[in-house]
């Protein structure tokens, strides 16, 4: 139904969008009575016209029994929207994208969602590096010989080549030679102290600082922490 006083698109149906976000809230609907949002993401429908339309901010609301399509949304995108003898019809550039007829006072259009959650997926393939970072950084042997049978949807763009080293791999696999072990044992106080300098940090403390020094005593292991 095509609503000239709702300020968002819905459905009802969580199997409509091919994008989803659980988000949760409240929608106040034209007879003042509310009804919970459980969601929200973009719905694709296709028109009796042949034209494939993907709608976004779209709510879902599962207690209203129907769709709701806003006209300011709608208008706000660059549509026009025309209602003329018993007819409703919006355009884009000058094209009937969506036509629909008047019911009982009430505007209904000749479309339907496509129910598919993983339409977005294999629409169009994406590279063996994109779907390397996507699934987890499994090894692209791996992706290549088992991704295809392991996801419904997985589309591998074989024209791009992946690089020889992925950067996220390499932060995260690293390792280094840990410290040598030492044979010195601190007999009294303070004899022997370790300490270590950390930052600088990605966000500053509440105080403004970015670093942390570490003093340890080695006989007691009494431990200080200096923030700068």
């Amino acid at each position: 139904m095509i609503d000239s006083s709702a300020t968002h698109h819905i459905t009802p149906y969580a199997s409509d969008f091919s994008f989803y976000s659980k988000i949760r809230g409240a929608v106040r609907l034209g007879n003042k009575s509310t009804v919970a949002q459980e969601g929200t993401g973009s719905v694709t429908i296709k028109t009796s016209e042949g034209y494939t339309i993907t709608l976004s901010n779209v709510l879902h609301v599962p207690m209203v029994n129907t769709y709701f399509i806003a006209v300011s949304t709608l208008e706000i995108k660059g549509s026009e929207i025309i209602f003329a003898s018993g007819r409703a019809k919006i355009l884009i550039g000058g094209k009937t994208i969506i036509s629909g007829v008047r019911d009982q006072k009430l505007y209904w259009l000749d479309a339907a969602p496509i129910a598919n959650l993983n339409l977005h997926v294999g629409s169009t393939p994406a590279s063996l590096h994109i779907w390397h970072q996507c699934m987890g950084h499994i090894s692209h042997s791996a992706l290549k010989a088992h991704g295809l049978k392991a996801l419904k949807g997985l589309d591998i763009d074989n024209t791009t080549v992946a690089p020889a080293v992925c950067h996220g791999c390499e932060l995260g696999k690293s390792t280094h030679q840990p410290f040598p072990r030492s044979t010195k044992k601190s007999s009294r106080i303070l004899e022997i102290v370790h300490s270590n300098l950390a930052g600088p940090m990605q966000s500053k403390s509440i105080q403004g600082s970015k670093y942390t020094a570490t003093f340890i005593d080695d006989f007691l292991h009494h431990a200080v922490v200096y923030y700068l």
